[in-house]
């Protein structure tokens, strides 16, 4: 049986919901996609993009619109 986490999942891994995206690069592209997510300029804009009053939140729609660069 394997080794499970107080929340009943398997150790490593992590739940899927309807609030969490799961982003799924091609190889080639990761790394890129992962720095400008998270540099100072990717951050700005997912903030600039993020709706809602309490739990901020984006939509696939805004993902899609993340301007990446070559």
């Amino acid at each position: 049986m394997p080794s499970r986490t107080n929340a009943g999942l398997p150790v490593g891994s992590a739940p899927i919901s309807d609030c969490l995206f799961r982003l799924r690069v091609p190889l080639q592209w990761q790394a890129s996609v992962c720095r400008q997510l998270a540099s100072d300029s990717g951050q700005t804009w997912l903030l600039s993009q993020a709706r809602g009053v309490c739990a901020r939140y984006l939509t696939i729609a805004d993902l899609l619109r993340f301007p990446l660069r070559d």
